[in-house]
Formats: structure tokens, sequence, C-alpha cells
């Protein structure tokens, strides 16, 4: 009987300790990073190609800044190297720094293309390197993860120089895309009252 109860009480300490925990420490990794490109971005496969048109890119020679946060925060300047992906391939984009780790992407999600700016929200996995603020091994993983990238050109158009910024999350960052809960909710709400307001309007107009 005293076996029983042991592996029972074993058994509900494993179920109750999150997953992630048995493998990275004592939580999960959280925080942000920056990147600047020294380099010469591409798109197309030139430095002045048309970013609106172009379906693949090339960031130039990313850099990690000194924009970030949790076990980024104190990360000092890391150089990635060039980058390149294809937007019609969603595993196409992948780096690695051995302070910093590796990132390989899972989906790539356009959220913005107006006349000399377009921006994507990639989602992927990343694998912990070896430089985290909070004194903790991560030797989980790989974890959820996302990177934003922007690029811009300016004046817009094929013959004109091309910049670009990006920004690494763990846990992912929301997709710019997507509208938060609270903006869908006032929409709704917006929707509810006209539609209300139309249908006492009908009303009082059909009294008179």
């Amino acid at each position: 009987m005293h076996r029983r109860l042991f592996l029972a009480l074993a058994a509900s300490a494993i179920f109750a300790c999150p997953t992630s925990n048995l493998f990275a420490g004592s939580a999960s990794p959280v925080g942000t990073q920056g990147f600047a490109d020294l380099g010469s971005p591409q798109a197309g496969g030139s430095t002045t190609g048309n970013i609106n048109t172009a379906t693949t890119f090339k960031i130039g020679d990313m850099f990690t800044t000194s924009s970030n946060t949790g076990i980024f925060s104190g990360l000092g300047s890391q150089n990635i190297g060039a980058v390149s992906f294809d937007t019609t391939s969603a595993n196409s984009l992948s780096f690695t720094n051995t302070a910093f780790g590796t990132f390989t992407s899972t989906s790539i999600d356009e959220y913005t293309n107006k006349p000399g700016t377009v921006a994507f929200y990639v989602l992927g996995t990343w694998t912990p390197g070896t430089y985290n603020n909070n004194n903790t091994t991560y030797t989980g993983g790989p974890y959820d993860a996302s990177f934003t990238i922007s690029f811009t050109q300016t004046p817009a158009g094929a013959g004109n120089a091309i910049s670009d910024s990006a920004t690494f999350s763990i846990p992912p960052s929301g997709n710019p895309s997507v509208p938060e809960p609270a903006s869908i909710v006032m929409g709704l709400t917006g929707l509810v009252i006209g539609g209300l307001a139309y249908r006492r309007h009908r009303r009082q107009a059909s009294i008179a």
C-alpha cells in the first residue's frame, strides 16, 4: 500500500510540473533583442531592388544592438552576419551566433506592404546560446519565438538604397497584422450600438 501511495505521489508531482521546466531550469526564457544591419541589404538580389515586389531578401551584416530586455539584457554587440530568406519558403530564414543562439523560421507573414516599406512577421524556434542575464542555463528547447523585420526604401521603388531593422522576441510577440482582442471587442460593440440605433430610428419612423 505504501508503495502504491509513493508511486501516486510521484506521478502527481511529475504531471504538476510544467514540461518546459523539466528541461530548462526554473522557468522558460523571456526577452527581446534588437538588430541592426551594418551591411548592404538586398531585395531581389540587388542592393537597389524594389522591396515592394521582391520575394527574396538579404540582411547585409546583422548585429545585435543595445536594445534588449530579459535574458538578453547586457548582451554586447554580436555579429550574426548575412541573413538571406525567401518569403515564399516558410523555413528559409535562419541565423546563429554562439552567445545569442539559433533561430529557424517556421512561417513568414508579410504584414505591411506600402510604397517604400515592407515588413514581415516571422515565427520560428530558438535554441539558447551561451549568454543569458538571469544566471540560468536553458538547456531545453527549441522554444517558440518571433522575428519581425522591416525594409524601407527612400524614395520608393527600384534604383534606390535599402535599409532594414529587426527585433527578436521570446515568447513570440503578437502578429501586427492580427487585431488585438480589445480592438475586436470595440469594433463589435460599435456594430451592436449602431444596429440598435438604426432599429430604434426605424421604429420611431413607423410610429410617426
